[in-house]
């Protein structure tokens, strides 16, 4: 049995994720019971599919004290006054949702420029007082209001190999040969990486890259040695997965250094976990 080393990794929050813009989501009822939540749901929509940092109703209340709802109700949806609560929260952009009902509810949403306090997109949808938008109306909504690139969001792969001049392929396309920087890629995502050179064994292995994310892959290289049986021809397989990441954590390592023979080739394994570490 021969060895492979590979070391996987995956850094949450790198160094190439560029700085997002900060939009502050800030809800005003005017005495509406319909959609309950509304403002928070979206906040929440909106931070999973868009390159923002978002800031929900929620947080805004937990940073700025219960006094904020009252300082939205004065502002009157008047965007000068909106847009310097949000530069006081340390938001570029304010998403401001007002509530009203007279019948049917009333949802009338406004994109707010923070330091300029300039109104820079709106919105109204009415809904039947029991009703309920789903996910899909609201993202629906969000689109409609923000430009198709903030929805664009990317991650990066970067390829260590120990020996220089690697042919490097992700999903069929050359990439270089090693050492090559990162590649930015679409996020999330899943790839397929191809490391081949004459006189080494091949490696691939299938990469989910989150957005934001930096996954990094370092293959130690083997050498081909005499006459390879034709099930070892085939390549070195390794897999990790983005959402394996834990909150809090900056950076998640894998190594894999054992090696099974099977007939579809070597498949890396990872160590067991060592006596009362969690699995």
């Amino acid at each position: 049995m021969k060895s492979v080393c590979v070391a996987l990794l995956l850094v949450a929050g790198s160094a190439f994720a560029e700085p997002h813009k900060t939009v502050a989501v800030l809800e005003y009822r005017a005495g509406a019971r319909g959609v309950t939540g509304i403002g928070d749901r979206l906040a929440h929509l909106l931070a999973s599919s868009a390159a923002l940092e978002v800031i929900g109703p929620s947080e805004v209340r937990r940073r700025a004290g219960p006094k904020i709802d009252a300082e939205v109700a004065r502002c009157s949806g008047e965007a000068l006054c909106i847009g310097a609560l949000g530069e006081n929260l340390g938001a570029q952009e304010v998403l401001l949702i007002g509530i009203s009902q007279l019948g049917d509810v009333v949802i009338a949403m406004q994109r707010i420029d923070a330091r300029k306090g300039e109104s820079a997109a709106r919105l109204a949808e009415s809904l039947a007082p029991d009703a309920e938008p789903t996910d899909a109306d609201i993202l629906n909504w969000l689109k409609q209001l923000f430009p198709p690139e903030v929805f664009k969001r990317y991650g990066a792969i970067k390829v260590v190999t120990d020996v220089d001049g690697a042919r490097i392929e992700l999903n069929g396309e050359s990439q270089g040969r090693s050492p090559i920087p990162l590649v930015k890629v679409r996020a999330p995502g899943t790839y397929k990486l191809k490391v081949t050179k004459p006189g080494y064994l091949a490696f691939q292995a299938g990469i989910d890259v989150l957005p934001d994310a930096t996954v990094e892959v370092r293959a130690t290289m083997q050498r081909e040695e005499g006459r390879v049986p034709w099930f070892k021809k085939w390549y070195v397989w390794a897999a990790v997965g983005g959402a394996v990441a834990v909150a809090g954590a900056s950076v998640a390592i894998y190594f894999g250094t054992k090696v099974d023979e099977t007939p579809m080739g070597f498949i890396i394994t990872p160590p067991k976990p060592m006596t009362g570490s969690p699995p």
